[in-house]
Parts: structure tokens; sequence; C-alpha cells
């Protein structure tokens, strides 16, 4: 089965201006990943990584925060573009259990699936098999897969 190859938890940083002020997508702040964040694809010990990099943005301007998609190596992510219907499932709370999966899907959707290496579908198969890893119980993955199916291909390769 495949696998997160750190299980310590996931330090997070918010996007912010200069100022101090939550950069906002829609109406949800963004958020940077601290340590790298490993998801090993297929199964373990297969060597296929998909990693969410570490981004330092204390010396951007507030405009290369706010357009962090135009800057090379920068990445950042909602956590989960969510319908406020259904925020309210624990699996789906920024700091519930599926915050490593929404990591590694955010960075899928955002780079088009690395450049083209996974496709959208494989892309949300990680993702249910990430809740999976991370205890997430069937009936919210079922639901969280069935969501990035029906809905996702608004923000595939934005």
């Amino acid at each position: 089965m495949s696998r997160f190859t750190d299980t310590r938890g996931v330090v997070l940083r918010q996007l912010v201006y200069t100022s101090g002020h939550p950069i906002l997508r829609a109406d949800r702040s963004q958020w940077v990943p601290q340590e790298p964040i490993r998801w090993e694809v297929g199964a373990e010990g297969s060597g296929v990584f998909v990693e969410c990099p570490v981004w330092n943005f204390s010396g951007c301007s507030d405009w290369e925060r706010e357009n962090w998609r135009k800057l090379p190596g920068a990445f950042a992510s909602d956590l989960g573009s969510i319908p406020p219907g259904v925020r309210g499932l624990p699996a789906l709370s920024p700091d519930g259990p599926g915050v490593p999966a929404f990591l590694i899907h955010d960075l899928l959707y955002t780079t088009h699936g690395l450049g083209g290496v996974y496709t959208r579908k494989a892309a949300d198969l990680i993702l249910r098999d990430a809740l999976e890893a991370l205890g997430v119980g069937s009936v919210q993955r079922n639901i969280i897969y069935a969501g990035v199916r029906l809905g996702g291909g608004f923000g595939w390769g934005r």
C-alpha cells in the first residue's frame, strides 16, 4: 500500500502579505508546508514519490506572494477547495486528519499532474489512497473522492 514517508505531522505557515494580513483565494487562506510532505506512489518500496516542496516566502514581495503560482518552486494550498455545505465533515477540517492528502492533491492539481506525469483521475485516486492511509473512514473518503471527481475539473491545472 502507498504511504506517507514521514508521520510526524504537518507543519504549515499561513501565506500572508508583508503587512501580516492573510492572502486568500476565494474565501480560503493559503498555507505553505514548512517541511516536505512525501507520498510514496504504488506499493511500499516503489521508490516513486510525490513531494510537496517547502517554500520560504519571507523575502518575497506582496506581488510574489499573491502570484506564487508564477514563481518556480513555490507552492501553497488552501487545504482542499471544499464547498461550504460539506466543510463540517471532520476529515475536511483544515486541522483534520486529511491535511497531508489535501496538500499532495493540491500540488498535483496546481502542477497539472506534475507536468503531465499524472492524470486528473490518478491525482484523485492518490487523494483517496492517501486519505485511507491517514485513517479517514470509508464513508468520508468516498464522499471526498466523489466530490473531486464531480467538481475537480474546475481546479485542474489552474
